[in-house]
């Protein structure tokens, strides 16, 4: 099995005053991840891993977050040291995945690598609004001839900063490996661990010795959103005066996230935000979905491909006026574009008039 190192020099971790200089992310294109249908198609994201400190144990088989899931919590089978021979630290490490903006977990989404035989599953560890994007193990590592512990504690690495790290329930001893990262835009969703089987009586057991975890890229939100538009009344003048009113509006041009709180909208854009998308980033998937596949509307006769770059900036707010005449009534009306959970105010607008 090939592999590519990929070595980050001079990189400072944001998780507090650790650094990891020279730390390999190893790039394996034969792992991968099945996708809807069942069937696999192949990965370019890396790994991370903890040091391998103990050169033991058995390894298990990845196992995977469900597509369009990411990490987003942990938990650790812990064998307590207190009133045991042959201490084994953590037996095992549970990921839980979800959706962007949901903090709940399905148990169809909980996945585990080789688990040992010791201990009993402890606490949840949540990162809310956000995605698991780091981790560091703590191992003990005894003198020859003396108890080793392998695997007592693991912090993790949450992409919402008002979390930022998350430390396990393990035990406090032992020493922490560097901590590895995700890129930007990407997220934890696979594991891989190796685990020292129990080996009888008058036998030092470890446990689990070693983790590897595999960021995946997140795709833009905007990049394979469905468009639709259509005219949306904006204000309605009324003018009972014989001489002409003027209505001023003020409406929104450009891109925007919408804060609909259906199947979780605003929560979903929370937690894009915090692993490094903006709506900057995703104007362009966006654009690209209207100008390919939209093209010119049936339901409002724009033609999305020849609009002003106006329309494909984040959202500014801009004053419009008319002129309503006496004993008139007219409303205003935008053409605004939706895909996904975007929208796009177009500087396209019309009035209609009537009576009063």
């Amino acid at each position: 099995m090939g592999c590519i190192l990929l070595y980050h020099n001079n990189h400072f971790s944001p998780y507090g005053d650790i650094t990891y200089s020279n730390l390999s992310h190893s790039l394996d294109s034969h792992v991968r991840r099945s996708n809807e249908s069942g069937e696999f198609s192949v990965l370019s994201d890396f790994i991370i891993k903890s040091l391998d400190i103990l050169r033991r144990g058995k390894r298990g088989w990845w196992q995977w977050c469900p597509n369009g899931t990411y990490a987003a919590g942990f938990q650790l089978k812990v064998e307590p040291i207190s009133g045991v021979i042959d201490k084994s630290g953590v037996n095992g490490i549970k990921l839980f995945c979800a959706v962007a903006g949901s903090n709940s977990y399905l148990p169809s989404n909980e996945i585990t690598s080789k688990v040992g035989d010791f201990g009993r599953w402890l606490n949840v560890f949540r990162c809310n609004d956000g995605f698991l994007t780091g981790l560091s193990l703590q191992v003990h590592l005894a003198p020859p001839g003396d108890d080793s512990y392998g695997a007592t504690n693991l912090r993790m690495a949450c992409s919402n900063p008002a979390t930022k790290v998350l430390q396990g329930d393990g035990h406090d001893v032992g020493f922490y490996s560097p901590w590895q990262t995700c890129d930007a835009r990407q997220a934890i969703c696979g594991i891989h661990t190796w685990v020292e089987e129990a080996r009888g009586e008058f036998t030092d057991d470890t446990g689990l010795v070693k983790v590897h975890m595999k960021c995946c890229d997140i795709p833009e939100p905007g990049k394979d959103c469905k468009p639709d538009d259509n005219w949306v009344e904006r204000v309605v003048c009324t003018n009972s005066n014989p001489t002409p009113l003027l209505c001023e509006y003020i409406y929104g041009r450009g891109v925007k996230h919408t804060k609909a709180q259906e199947n979780g909208g605003s929560k979903e854009w929370e937690t894009m935000l915090t692993v490094g998308f903006s709506t900057t980033l995703s104007v362009a998937g966006i654009e690209s979905s209207f100008s390919a596949s939209y093209g010119q509307s049936v339901k409002t006769g724009l033609s999305w491909s020849s609009q002003s770059s106006d329309t494909w900036e984040e959202e500014k707010m801009v004053k419009l006026a008319f002129r309503v005449p006496g004993h008139r009534k007219q409303t205003l009306w935008q053409v605004v574009g939706t895909c996904g959970n975007f929208s796009i105010g177009s500087v396209n607008f019309r009035v209609t008039d009537a009576p009063i």
